[in-house]
């Protein structure tokens, strides 16, 4: 009697308390290991919640602020989910002790910033979920005390104004960024996210595409763009995309593509250009010859088909032949050249002073006055010389001047 008498009293309060009766009004399994308190109309968060719980479940309720110290009991908690209540506050310190946490869901709630003080003792969060809420703006640091953090899901901010450059500050490890349908004009700043392997920012109002919105993102595996008006990918915008294995840019208003943009793309397997109004030129000729070699799924359904000229009209970009490929501002028909195999082949081009021209060859390759690479040079009078011909030189050749717009270009088809 006397030794039992000495356990209860050495038994410290967590042991007392973590052997509770769960809350009322929720439901616990698992020797209380879980607790859900989903869609029971609460106002607030229960009190007397075991300390053993590990995922504390309470959506689809009414609370409406979380205090300080709302959980600090809670040291054993690895996943909170609270999305789809009417959340508009969170009190510095409301996670505080939460140091084992590893999902929070928040989304679908009232929060028009983001609680960043809140965060400060979430040491071991891996996921966070913030989407579909009022967020005004994100603002420099907002993530930065979840220096653990892998999976971040803003997608649905439709109230979204302001990204700070600094908004990822931190976040050295996340692996997953949704932003989808988060009224985005421009591409945020994420050269912080060195780790980043999945990126959505579909559903928004990007029109362009710039240099340098995706530098530094060298561990990236997948990259959708769907539905986002993009209208614009300006040259070497893809440069540092040397893993991307899916490329998704359906649905938005491309006409066409730089030379050389995707040739970075080492990795990639997968590409959608679907629902885009190509305009099917000799601009696009080094596009259907690089498709054609290094894309696995060349499909009408995932390539797309061109909307111009009217005599191309949707006609499947996997099904363009070389000399379909007419030069805007050019001949009507662009003048062929059969050279037989072993012989040099020379290009000449009406279009400017010679030292102002440049071509474009059949892969994309861009060369200028003065450019030289193996077997091809152009020389002084802007002519293009190949030496030796192969098989795999044939295809058009396209010029123009430096000095005129882009949709005056002339164009050779060589047959070898």
């Amino acid at each position: 009697m006397l030794f039992t008498l000495l356990v209860v009293m050495l038994m410290t309060p967590r042991t007392v308390f973590s052997t509770r009766s769960c809350p009322r009004v929720c439901r616990c399994s698992g020797s209380h290991f879980y607790v859900d308190c989903g869609n029971r109309g609460l106002t607030k968060v229960p009190k007397f919640v075991p300390y053993v719980v590990q995922s504390f479940t309470l959506p689809n309720n009414n609370i409406t602020r979380l205090v300080v110290d709302q959980f600090v009991s809670l040291q054993q908690l690895e996943i909170l989910q609270l999305s789809d209540n009417i959340i508009s506050e969170i009190d510095d310190g409301a996670f505080n002790n939460l140091t084992s946490l590893e999902t929070l869901e928040l989304h679908n709630n009232r929060l028009t910033s983001v609680p960043s003080a809140a965060f400060t003792s979430l040491v071991g969060l891996r996921e966070l979920w913030i989407g579909r809420n009022p967020i005004i703006t994100l603002q420099a640091n907002a993530f930065a005390p979840l220096q653990r953090l892998r999976f971040l899901d803003l997608g649905q901010l439709g109230r979204l104004q302001t990204v700070s450059k600094d908004a990822f500050a931190g976040l050295t490890r996340l692996v997953y960024l949704n932003m989808a349908m988060s009224n985005l004009k421009s591409v945020p700043y994420l050269q912080y996210l060195t780790s980043l392997e999945d990126l959505d920012l579909s559903g928004n109002y990007i029109e362009v595409l710039r240099t340098d919105d995706f530098l530094n993102l060298t561990t990236l595996r997948r990259l959708a763009l769907v539905l986002s008006s993009v209208k614009t990918i300006q040259k070497n915008s893809f440069n540092d995309l040397s893993k991307v294995q899916e490329l998704d840019l359906s649905y938005n208003n491309l006409t066409t593509l730089p030379p050389e943009l995707t040739y970075p793309l080492y990795s990639l397997r997968k590409i959608d250009l679907s629902e885009n109004p190509w305009n099917c030129t000799c601009e696009l000729s080094w596009l259907v010859n690089w498709l054609g070699v290094h894309v696995q799924n060349r499909t009408v359904d995932s390539i797309g088909t061109c909307d111009t000229p009217v005599i191309l009209q949707d006609t499947a970009l996997v099904n363009l032949q070389q000399y379909m490929l007419q030069c805007p501002g050019g001949n009507e028909t662009n003048p062929r050249l059969e050279v037989p195999e072993g012989d040099s082949a020379s290009l000449f081009c009406n279009n400017g002073k010679a030292r102002e021209v440049s071509w474009i060859t059949p892969n994309g390759t861009v060369m200028s006055h003065g450019s030289y690479k193996v077997r091809v040079r152009v020389f002084n009078d802007g002519s293009l010389n190949i030496t030796s011909v192969t098989m795999s030189d044939s295809g058009l050749y396209r010029c123009m001047s430096d000095k005129t717009s882009t949709d005056k270009w002339s164009g050779t088809i060589l047959k070898v």
